[in-house]
């Protein structure tokens, strides 16, 4: 027998920490590894892992290898849906490249379609791929030093938002009675010195900006009597560490499942520290009171957020209701007690006709639906495919009875067949094809 290896599974360590000046030189090295967004992580994530040509009702589409969900030995794998997700992973692809706001991403159909497994997959493909070797993402922390040489302690604190250290570049920067446009400069450099890579810098970031919480530390910094005649590099090199990170779907990080449209709306707290921990930080801000932000949109900064089935079916439900969904899509922006925060998400949502169509007789405001981009998924009613769930499903029965061959095609026959015949229920709409 194998010895058990304790060290293989507790062996964690942490990732590559840097200081702000070698984050700064790597990134006009290779600023390719620095400028990820979320939809074209996404768009990478489920290209990396392969995909082949099938034939689907006599037409050849792409089926990319994810969605036989690879991760978990194909227990929710999802079949015969080839063309809604080129569609999904097509609009995905083509989010990255705009210039404009964010877009959702609304899956329309009937229940056990797999809507929900569509993204599940997306959202596992895109925690593993970030896991790679290859792909490099960086969020950065402040660090905090006792002053006492005999009592050599530190205090990190990081943002809920996992911002990517190169909004720590203000837009805006007054400098000798002029404004200088720090984070253009750089990019402008970074453009011209790789120019013969045609480098493209997303729009987010030229516009995105610091949470209050980061821009409060910095403005406490830049005033505390300490850090008196250092510059704003001088100061984001005494105080922040740049550090890569993943995504997670477990803990909520880059990653964020909700199933109720409340829970986008962000709240504060208070960060508890111990007092050992207060009085360093008193060192370096004195007064000043810190909050962290809790909710779906800061879970998923620069990450998916998936509503799963947010539209519910409540006739009471308001407008007022979608509003955080709105800013969310229609700004890029999302409002924190009077605080203006860029964040970057493939806003993902699933749903059922019925509870699409009350949406869009109920919205008086056109803006939402612009920004949302509406892909079918419809009842399978491809036979092939419908045999490789039951030869799935059916695995374990055949360790113990024989199964005859044409009970599967006659089972997956009947499953199509009679999804072609009308929906007797009455709630669906007299469109329903």
């Amino acid at each position: 027998m194998e010895r058990f290896d304790i060290r293989s599974i507790l062996g964690y360590k942490r990732n590559k920490t840097l200081k702000f000046s070698e984050f700064v030189d790597e990134f006009c090295e290779n600023p390719d590894d620095f400028l990820h967004t979320s939809s074209t992580l996404l768009t990478k994530a489920i290209k990396h892992f392969g995909y082949e040509i099938v034939v689907r009702s006599g037409e050849p589409v792409i089926s990319y290898h994810i969605f036989k969900d690879m991760f978990n030995n194909g227990t929710n794998a999802v079949f015969g849906q080839e063309t809604a997700i080129k569609h999904l992973v097509d609009s995905v692809d083509s989010a990255g490249k705009e210039t404009g706001p964010n877009r959702g991403l609304v899956l329309i159909g009937p229940p056990a379609s797999g809507k929900t497994n569509i993204i599940d997959l997306m959202t596992q493909a895109l925690e593993e791929f970030t896991k790679q070797k290859a792909i490099k993402l960086y969020s950065f922390f402040f660090e905090f030093r006792h002053k006492d040489p005999e009592n050599p302690r530190t205090l990190e604190l990081w943002s809920s938002f996992r911002h990517n250290p190169l909004l720590l570049f203000p837009v805006m920067l007054s400098k000798a009675r002029r404004s200088v446009r720090a984070r253009q400069e750089l990019l402008d450099y970074v453009t011209h010195r790789h120019r013969e890579n045609k480098l493209v810098i997303p729009t987010y970031y030229q516009n995105a900006s610091l949470d209050k919480c980061s821009i409060d530390i910095l403005e406490g910094l830049i005033q505390n009597p300490l850090n008196r005649g250092k510059s704003l590099y001088d100061i984001l090199e005494d105080y922040v560490r740049v550090e890569e990170i993943v995504f997670s779907n477990g803990q909520a990080k880059g990653i964020s499942n909700i199933d109720d449209m409340h829970l986008l709306k962000i709240r504060q707290k208070s960060i508890n520290l111990s007092p050992e921990d207060k009085v360093i930080l008193d060192q370096h801000l004195p007064g000043c009171d810190l909050v962290q932000y809790v909710g779906a949109m800061v879970a998923s900064n620069r990450g998916i957020l998936h509503i799963h089935d947010g539209f519910s079916g409540d006739p009471n439900s308001a407008e007022a209701d979608y509003r955080p969904l709105l800013m969310l899509l229609g700004s890029g922006k999302a409002s924190i007690d009077s605080t203006q925060a860029s964040v970057d998400n493939t806003v993902m949502m699933t749903t059922n006709l019925e509870e699409m169509g009350q949406l869009e007789s109920r919205l008086t405001a056109a803006k939402l639906m612009d920004r949302i981009e509406k892909i079918p998924v419809n009842y399978l009613l491809d036979a092939n495919s419908e045999m490789e769930i039951l030869k799935r499903d059916m695995a374990i029965m055949k360790e113990n009875y024989q199964v005859d061959p044409n009970l599967l095609r006659i089972a997956s026959y009947y499953a199509v067949m009679t999804r072609l015949l009308p929906p007797k229920r009455t709630k669906y709409p007299e469109n329903w094809n």
